[in-house]
């Protein structure tokens, strides 16, 4: 197969009438072919050697994958909820200290207790 390869290389690249280091370049490549060639050709234990490093056939990847996914999930939701428990902890202490909503929270209405009444 890579001998093939070689002598159509040769045929198609190289000029018909060559000089004899050409040649001699040639037959040098496809006798190392022939030796190595077999060992490249040979791909049964190319399949093996990729087999035991494809994850996607071992159990142990699924399971490690799914508990990945969970971890962030979880670190995701927990972060949601610290931020949420932090501004509801922010809005309660300035309701209690009687002022208005912090500068951020324009959808919020006044605390009744630290408004103004009109009539007094």
């Amino acid at each position: 197969m890579v001998t093939q390869s070689l002598q159509k290389f040769a045929v198609t690249d190289f000029p018909k009438h060559g000089t004899k280091q050409q040649s001699s370049i040639l037959s040098a490549m496809a006798e190392d072919s022939g030796r190595f060639g077999a060992a490249l050709d040979d791909t049964s234990t190319w399949t093996t050697a990729a087999d035991e490093f494809n994850l996607f056939t071992k159990w142990w990847f699924y399971v490690l994958l799914f508990l990945g996914l969970y971890a962030f999930v979880v670190a995701v939701h927990l972060f949601i909820d610290y931020r949420q428990w932090e501004s509801d902890r922010v809005k309660l202490m300035m309701e209690e200290a009687g002022l208005s909503a912090p500068p951020g929270d324009k959808d919020r209405e006044p605390s009744p207790k630290g408004a103004v009444k009109k009539d007094q």
